[in-house]
């Protein structure tokens, strides 16, 4: 089970994407204004950030940037419905493998990108020696 920070300004779409994460047994605190949801990223451990790109006021790559000042090896999937060459482009320049996911977002890509989530995550722990 993942403890997931979810980011969406579209409540209806915040909704049903807490009810996938639910019945994927994930955990999940919702926010519609990023700013809250940083917020919480400061006072909380979460093992992903699932954030939408485009937002009023602080937008998901600006979150993500943040977040990635504060805990460099945070794991941050980025969702859009505008997912344009420019958007992708921005998120690919910062040098790191980005996930970019298109909504809305089918629950079977949903379960499949947070399992390749967990593979990595439990590689990379044991690849570093704190997983056993």
């Amino acid at each position: 089970m993942l403890k997931i920070l979810l980011v969406d300004d579209d409540a209806g779409s915040l909704r049903g994407l807490a009810l996938a994460l639910k019945m994927l047994k994930h955990s999940c605190d919702a926010f519609c204004n990023p700013l809250d949801a940083w917020e919480s990223f400061k006072n909380v451990s979460y093992d992903v950030v699932l954030t939408d790109i485009c937002m009023p006021g602080l937008n998901g790559i600006q979150l993500g940037n943040r977040i990635k000042q504060l805990r460099s090896d945070a794991c941050i999937l980025y969702m859009s419905g505008q997912l344009s060459g420019t958007v992708a482009e921005k998120l690919l320049n910062k040098g790191k493998p980005v996930c970019l996911i298109r909504k809305p977002i089918e629950f079977n890509e949903l379960r499949a990108v947070l399992n390749r989530t967990i593979i990595q995550d439990n590689a990379e722990g044991v690849k570093n020696g704190s997983r056993v």
